[in-house]
């Protein structure tokens, strides 16, 4: 083999796109996961956010990450995505959103001592 860079046999620590640097501190991942994730990145030449935005979740699979790197990856890359809903499950994520309207002035039926609830209550 031929002798690393730094001269001490092991592997010269790759420099990422500072970028890249602080994706990796958006993204919560213990602490030997997100060593495992840069050396994924650094083994493929992944060196900055804007080769990460090029990919997509099949590539992050091919890569071998797991399905919850891949969510957390995909949440720090574009976090309006989380907000809108992107970590919830699919069938949450689903869900309309609704807002209640004000009830329309003249559309109740007027009240009186038989079809109100005052009526039944007393």
């Amino acid at each position: 083999a031929a002798p690393c860079s730094n001269g001490t046999g092991a592997a010269a620590p790759t420099r990422f796109a500072a970028d890249l640097e602080e994706l990796f501190g958006r993204i919560p991942l213990e602490p030997t996961a997100l060593l495992r994730l840069r050396a994924t990145f650094a083994d493929n030449d992944i060196d900055g956010v804007d080769a990460l935005r090029l990919l997509t979740d099949a590539d992050y699979k091919e890569l071998g990450l797991s399905l919850g790197v891949r969510r957390k990856l995909i949440a720090a890359l574009d976090p309006s995505s989380a907000a809108a809903g992107a970590l919830l499950p699919p069938a949450a994520a689903a869900l309309p959103v609704v807002t209640p309207t004000p009830p329309i002035a003249g559309a109740l039926p007027p009240s009186s001592s038989e079809g109100s609830l005052n009526g039944r209550l007393n």
